[in-house]
């Protein structure tokens, strides 16, 4: 069995728990797209138990897929509970609690904040150049341990991988014309023949703004611009991902970005590419030397806040329209909890 050489945390009284099967739902590791190990989203259930001691509590079963913990200290009592059942929970604690114990309130904790607010940190200078060595002209920033980076070709691979394994297949060049509900399925009716499925989402892109009325709904969507330049691989250049800088695994560095209003056109400029350049130079001042090996402009699906829509038709029961930037950044979401609600 293999198993990581260390761990961020351990909690013994939970590890008899969690166990090392991947598809068990309670592991607490997993492995990614490339094999390797990290944790698993269980690992937050570590988080609520930060500055947690005092009495262990016993409680009553909720659910067999259903976990929970308690512990008294003094006047409070801390319950964190991990919910693997696949749907929501309503829970009340006189019911899972010893019975000599009186509520008097209750205060919710989540694993993604602390004291009621969203963790993060405002790094000084001096703070972000202790965390990331060579930082050029920058005053300061933001840092949150919630923050991470998603790898738009892994996360490709991954896709088309799943794909593949759910014994999937991709169909291309085959505009799609109409949309109907045959009794329990959904018919869609492309130039290359018809796809039946009980369920349907429509993930085109810009192509929502087209699709949508077809179930029923509407995507205003629009096309915004963004260029972006790529370095050769290099040494290790940075700790943690930037919002306009991100080194790869292989060690290229990806230098954008731009917000353009430019429509359809997926031209790269120079000007603007220039201002790329010069701004990542001033970032990282080792850049500066770094050669460009390519470059390349894309769009952007925006709608008119800038938020995702995730809509359900009423026209067609089954039939979902989700448009969204950026389906990288909002992978793990979409993945975790949009797939259940769709499911």
């Amino acid at each position: 069995m293999e198993r990581p050489a260390d761990f961020s945390l351990t909690v013994p009284f939970l590890l008899g728990y969690m166990h090392w099967e991947p598809d068990s739902g309670f592991a607490l590791v997993k492995r990614n797209s490339l094999g390797e190990f990290e944790l698993s989203k269980n690992a937050y259930f570590m988080d609520l138990w930060e500055g947690v001691g005092g009495e262990y509590l016993y409680l009553d079963p909720i659910h067999p897929r259903v976990h929970s913990l308690a512990w008294k200290k003094r006047e409070q009592i801390y319950i964190a509970v991990n919910n693997q059942s696949g749907r929501p929970l309503k829970l009340r604690s006189e019911l899972i609690l010893p019975r000599n114990n009186r509520i008097q309130s209750i205060r919710y904790r989540l694993p993604t904040y602390q004291n009621g607010r969203f963790q993060f940190k405002v790094l000084d200078r001096q703070a972000l150049a202790e965390i990331q060595p060579g930082i050029g002209d920058v005053a300061g920033a933001t840092w949150s341990p919630h923050d991470g980076h998603v790898s738009p070709l892994y996360l490709m691979r991954g896709l088309h991988d799943a794909i593949h394994h759910q014994k999937g297949y991709v169909k291309t060049s085959c505009p799609v014309t109409t949309i109907t509900k045959t009794g329990s399925d959904i018919r869609v009716t492309t130039t290359d023949g018809d796809v039946t499925a009980p369920r349907l989402v429509l993930a085109a892109g810009l192509g929502n703004r087209d699709l949508a009325p077809l179930i029923g709904l509407k995507q205003a969507v629009k096309p915004q611009r963004g260029q972006i330049m790529v370095t050769e691989k290099l040494p290790l250049q940075m700790r943690y991902p930037m919002v306009t800088l991100r080194q790869t695994a292989e060690g290229s560095m990806m230098i954008g970005d731009s917000h353009e209003d430019a429509g359809l056109d997926v031209s790269s400029t120079r000007p603007v590419m220039a201002e790329i350049a010069s701004r990542a130079g001033r970032i990282l001042p080792a850049l500066s030397h770094a050669q460009i090996v390519r470059s390349w402009a894309a769009l952007r699906v925006m709608s008119p806040d800038g938020y995702p829509i995730y809509d359900q038709s009423t026209d067609i029961p089954g039939a979902f329209a989700v448009t969204c930037h950026s389906g990288v950044t909002l992978a793990a979401a979409h993945a975790f909890d949009l797939a259940r609600c769709v499911h």
